[in-house]
């Protein structure tokens, strides 16, 4: 573990329990099913959620790991992933920062990797009437992505921010080169507003997410339509801090 986690750690354990932080470097390499609750929606032949070694070195890189397999299998659409246990108040703002690993998909198309906040507790929160989530969701045929970000209240979905990357001669969008390394996202709101950040560049300025609540459930998922072989992707350094807007996030990364 490098001193600046170590440092950030110790900030975290002396911070009153109202602060609202939410830490995990998934670095004791399993899942805290103290903090965390796995959640699944749909058939699946294969379902994994839990925490695994990426780095083949002799070095250990833990990653949270949601992994599935859909061949054979009804129902156009499934969710797995984790909730973490504690709801977060955003009223005086709050700061999501974590990094999505897309794991260089040879074939992404139909899948997506996201972050939502969910007032209530459910199997897939994107069934319910409410919520925010920021997704990467994969371009055919699948090794590029594209990003947006979507509100959904009572029901009515709103796009706050979409990215398709490139175009082709015909116009037509690509999306953007997933990569093989993760990318840090970071979302900052609070009672009536939301910014964007990828790498450290705000790509969203300040919006209206029109969200007609302040406390919600943190969930980290995938989604995938059936008939996929099996494919993983990962989420790691993940900060939730309550506070305004401008707290500063210190940066898990090297």
């Amino acid at each position: 573990m490098t001193l600046l986690l170590c440092v950030l750690l110790a900030v975290v354990s002396l911070l009153p329990a109202n602060n609202g932080i939410i830490y995990d470097d998934f670095e004791y390499g399993r899942l805290d099913t103290s903090r965390w609750e796995i959640t699944d929606d749909g058939v699946f032949r294969e379902l994994i959620v839990d925490v695994s070694d990426v780095d083949p070195s002799d070095s250990t890189d833990y990653r949270l790991r949601l992994r599935s397999s859909t061949t054979g299998t009804p129902s156009p659409v499934k969710v797995l992933g984790v909730r973490n246990r504690t709801a977060v108040d955003f009223r005086r703002g709050m700061t999501i920062s974590c990094d999505i690993d897309w794991n260089s998909q040879k074939n992404g198309s139909y899948l997506t990797a996201s972050v939502c906040i969910c007032p209530t507790i459910a199997d897939n929160p994107k069934r319910e009437p409410n919520w925010l989530a920021f997704e990467l969701i994969g371009v055919p045929p699948g090794r590029n992505v594209r990003a947006g970000l979507w509100s959904r209240v009572n029901g009515s979905l709103k796009q706050l921010f979409e990215d398709w990357g490139d175009r082709d001669a015909q116009g037509r969008p690509l999306g953007k080169p997933a990569g093989g390394r993760a990318r840090t996202i970071r979302i900052v709101m609070d009672d009536t507003s939301v910014q964007l950040f990828e790498d450290g560049n705000r790509v969203l300025p300040i919006a209206e997410h029109h969200l007609n609540f302040t406390e919600g459930y943190l969930y980290l998922q995938m989604s995938t339509g059936t008939n996929f072989p099996s494919r993983e992707i990962y989420f790691d350094n993940l900060v939730v801090l309550e506070g305004p807007s401008g707290t500063a996030i210190p940066s898990l990364g090297p």
